[in-house]
């Protein structure tokens, strides 16, 4: 077992939120650089990774002194967490489900060992997410802190490790999960959710120019592969003005080169926090994205073509982010009579615009509550927070809605209005810097009943004029 750090980064002023991506044995660079970022005493707000990044990740998200990782790292042959391969003959994997070199892998046990046990995904000390696709529904499944708190890390890792041809898929509730790897190489995506201001840094092997791979067809197939996921995510990351990419040098380590000589693996730790290092002075600048990569009349051919790729995907993305056309309603349990309240004197206005709301109420069996409040307020053009005692007291509302809604408004993206319904903290809140749609003295169950109608339509009118901004 090796010790935890002592947690000092999270009291520094300067924090990221870090994604690892795919890579298989090239990953070991990462822990190279999350060691120069520990150094460095830079906060770690959360942790979002795929693949062989799953690991290395959750070592993090434990907290883990990843000096005394590396030391442990360099002392045992990394071969052994390849596991047992499934036959003796070569190829034999090919013709037989489920199609793996490997029977299982062996990361979610070098998890266990360096950190002293195997733990559950809620007990991580940093917010940490990965993603699995499932290929029997075609849909992307996450796995983290919130989604399956009681999910133990070693499954975690297991489907992160799930490498089509290399180890069987993950199978779990009738889905049959693998690597997503296969579809998003760095999946800034996830690490989106978190509503601040800090960068998302990505760590990534660099690319490479060598185009031998042409010559193996299964290499072949595996850029491929590589190609479609990272081209996805290049636009992901063009989209968002907080992310920073440092990629690292891997010195030729094939991905599945797991047999790493002390040697090689020094040198992917040098080549990993050498990176962080020369990153580091540009990680808390703005980019300058305000100028064009090219002018398009100078461009012709496949540069012109890749060009209006570009420009059309940004444009389409662009248009969906305007279509903010719901209102958002944050309330708790405790003041649902409220809501009912609201939604019966809004619904003359929905009638004849079309407009519709979504809360709590909106959601249906089977449904994934985190997702679908994710999506709703995504679509909100205003958000409408019923405020209570009780709603400020709930973990739920501090997890998702508040955070997003205030940062939101911040940006221009939607209209927060809270409502005073009962008389609460919101003083020692964020909330306090947002103007109420009514006098906080005035709080709604403070009223007398043939106040309260009153009252409601004045906060309707709030809501319709917000719509119209």
């Amino acid at each position: 077992m090796i010790s935890a750090g002592n947690g000092a980064t999270f009291a520094q002023m300067k924090a990221i939120h870090l994604v690892l991506s795919a890579g298989g044995a090239r990953t070991f660079t990462y822990v190279g650089a999350i060691r120069a970022l520990q150094r460095e005493g830079i906060g770690i707000r959360s942790v979002s990774c795929c693949s062989a990044g799953t690991a290395i990740g959750a070592l993090l998200a434990a907290r883990m002194d990843f000096d005394e990782i590396i030391r442990f790292l360099r002392q045992k042959p990394l071969k052994q967490y390849l596991q047992q391969k499934t036959g003796w003959l070569p190829f034999q994997y090919l013709f037989r489900y489920p199609y793996a070199k490997y029977r299982q892998p062996g990361l979610p046990a070098l998890f266990t060992l360096l950190h002293g046990k195997d733990v559950r995904l809620g007990e991580l000390a940093i917010p940490f997410a990965t993603v699995g696709l499932d290929i029997v529904n075609d849909r992307f499944i996450v796995f983290s802190d919130e989604t399956h708190p009681d999910m133990f890390v070693s499954e975690a890792i297991s489907i992160g490790a799930a490498v089509p041809g290399m180890y069987p898929p993950h199978e779990r509730d009738q889905r049959i999960i693998v690597d997503a790897a296969v579809s998003t190489f760095s999946p800034v995506w996830l690490a989106a959710r978190h509503a601040d201001d800090c960068p998302i840094v990505v760590l990534k092997p660099l690319a490479h120019e060598d185009f031998r791979f042409t010559r193996n067809v299964l290499g072949f197939i595996g850029e491929l592969f590589h190609a479609g996921a990272a081209a996805r995510d290049w636009y992901n990351m063009q989209s968002d003005p907080r992310v920073r990419v440092v990629e690292m040098n891997f010195d030729n380590v094939r991905v599945d080169d797991f047999a790493l000589s002390t040697a090689q693996l020094n040198r992917l730790f040098f080549n990993g926090e050498h990176a962080i290092q020369n990153a580091l002075p540009y990680l808390w600048q703005q980019p300058d994205r305000t100028a064009a990569p090219a002018d398009a009349k100078t461009l012709s051919g496949d540069d012109l073509g890749e060009y209006q790729a570009t420009a059309m995907i940004q444009r389409y993305r662009a248009l969906l982010g305007k279509k903010r056309n719901r209102i958002f309603i944050g309330y708790s349990d405790e003041d649902e009579n409220w809501l009912d309240r609201l939604i019966v004197m809004l619904k003359p206005f929905l009638h004849k615009t079309g407009m519709n709301i979504w809360s709590n109420k909106s959601l249906r069996a089977g449904d994934t509550v985190e997702s679908e409040v994710q999506a709703a307020l995504d679509s909100a053009k205003v958000a409408v927070l019923l405020v209570s005692p009780d709603f400020l007291a709930e973990d739920s509302s501090w997890k998702q809605e508040i955070p997003y809604c205030i940062e939101a408004a911040r940006r221009g993206e939607l209209e927060l209005l809270w409502i005073p319904v009962r008389a609460s903290a919101y003083q020692d809140t964020e909330l306090a810097q947002f103007r109420p749609a009514r006098d906080p003295e005035q709080a709604l169950a403070g009223l007398e009943a043939d106040k309260q109608d009153t009252a409601l339509l004045d906060v309707v009118q709030r809501i319709k004029e917000a719509l119209l901004r």
